[in-house]
């Protein structure tokens, strides 16, 4: 699945209590012949029976799902071909299921390298902290893994997913998505099909990328990439050096800003690791490359706002542009949709997806217009397509498209890296479930002390 979240099914449940007996009886029962995992949900409801009520408010959120199903109802065009469209029962105990999977490194230099890990989560707790956010399914060292453990993994997951969800939903998959998925399964033989498809409700329309993403083909790396080189090449972090070769002349003034973007981080008082800004980390030794800066996603997050900052008072300086401008309002709506993204709440109301909309398409058009006056900068990518479908949905549907962008999701899988790198490479698999169980239990008996840490974030 890589960088993008499967959203698809639900999961029926009619009372608080029900949710740990139902994963306990039909997703996890027994263990991956493939990773040889322990059963999570047995694992975490065992050490938590006593207070599963407690924790299923804590990890949910006091959220009515009804409004949810409601809203998609009426503005979403894809979910009516949906299993749950037009389903008669009560909305409210339905719960919208994501899976998420990635590869974080373990072990640097080491032949054990890095694990897999597969997870769900819900569209429901997009406010919780990443462990609270995403649990795992499953984890396995890549060192000990074949070209077929991905395949054999899921192979034992699907099942318990198709159990999980009410059984009246099956047979009702495969029937619409953007691509339109009525061609994708009659053009696709039933086993060329990834077996996650197998999932009632699993719809190719609802893979999702995350266009905000700092990395791989995210678009904030070329747009915070070229918007350092624009105002290093133009002065404002000092005079451009008149001789020597580019990659000489652009490095002590990457230096420069590197540390105006030290100074801050320590003003706002935030915290984000990124390395120092250099050229062949901005893809820029040559000027006829187009600029892509290389960080972490929280990283690229933070420098865009300081970026923001940076192109605003740039162009307010006697001797603008246009092109100045442009790049200034280009930074400044860019921002605002990550704004829109974190502030909003789950459900849009119709003046929230009307600025969203206007927000984010603004961004596009200006990017666009950068691109074409300027050369090797504004690099276009596949991913401002999906930048545009995902701010066209979220204003058609009204669900915040923060559902599904992945900045919890690279905590949490680094989370997962973390706990693998304190374990022996021979047990990596088995032991780093076993520490994560360990640490989903401190986080389950003591929900309100992460309730008071989000309140203070």
């Amino acid at each position: 699945m890589g960088y993008a979240n499967a959203v698809c099914p639900v999961w029926h449940q009619t009372k608080a209590d029900s949710f740990g007996n139902m994963l306990i009886d039909e997703f996890c029962k027994g263990q991956l012949t493939a990773a040889k995992v322990q059963s999570l949900a047995s694992a975490a409801v065992k050490w938590h029976t006593a207070l599963s009520e407690q924790y299923f408010r804590d990890l949910f959120l006091p959220v009515n799902a009804k409004a949810y199903w409601d809203n998609l109802e009426r503005n979403a065009p894809w979910f009516r071909e949906h299993p749950m469209f037009g389903w008669k029962g009560d909305r409210s105990k339905l719960i919208p299921l994501s899976l998420y999977g990635d590869e974080v490194a373990a072990y640097k230099a080491t032949e054990a390298g890095s694990v897999s890990v597969i997870a769900f989560t819900t569209d429901l707790t997009p406010k919780q902290d990443p462990l609270g956010r995403y649990f795992l399914v499953s984890v396995y060292s890549d060192h000990t893994a074949t070209s077929d453990t991905y395949t054999d993994v899921l192979n034992g997951i699907i099942p318990r997913f198709q159990k999980l969800v009410s059984p009246e939903f099956q047979g009702a998959a495969h029937t619409r998505a953007r691509y339109d998925h009525k061609h994708f399964v009659a053009n696709t033989p039933l086993e060329e099909r990834n077996v996650i498809f197998q999932i009632p409700g699993m719809l190719y329309e609802r893979f999702l990328h995350d266009p905000c993403h700092g990395q791989l083909l995210g678009t904030s790396k070329v747009l915070n990439g070229a918007a350092l080189v624009y105002l290093a090449e133009n002065g404002w972090f000092g005079e451009w050096p008149a001789v020597g070769k580019y990659d000489a002349r652009l490095a002590p003034l990457l230096n420069l800003a590197y540390g105006r973007f030290e100074d801050w981080k320590r003003k706002c008082r935030l915290q984000c690791t990124q390395a120092r800004f250099t050229p062949a980390r901005l893809n820029r030794t040559k000027k006829l490359q187009f600029p892509s800066l290389t960080g972490k996603a929280v990283a690229q997050k933070v420098i865009s706002f300081w970026l923001a900052e940076e192109t605003a008072s740039f162009a307010k300086r006697a001797g603008k542009s246009e092109q100045d401008e442009q790049l200034a309002a280009c930074m400044l709506t860019y921002v605002r949709v990550l704004r829109c993204l974190d502030e909003f709440g789950m459900l849009l109301t119709e003046q929230q997806a009307a600025e969203f909309h206007k927000t984010g398409m603004s961004h596009l058009r200006v990017y666009a217009m950068l691109h074409s006056a300027t050369t090797f900068m504004f690099q276009l990518l596949p991913k401002h397509h999906y930048f545009q479908h995902m701010i066209e949905d979220a204003s058609q549907h009204r669900v915040n498209a923060n559902i599904y962008t992945l900045l919890a999701a690279e905590s949490f899988v680094g989370q997962i890296g973390r706990i693998s790198r304190r374990c022996h490479k021979a047990t990596v698999s088995c032991r780093t479930a076993q520490r994560y169980l360990v640490q989903l239990k401190a986080r389950l008996e003591q929900p309100a002390m992460h309730a008071t840490k989000r309140k203070r974030a």
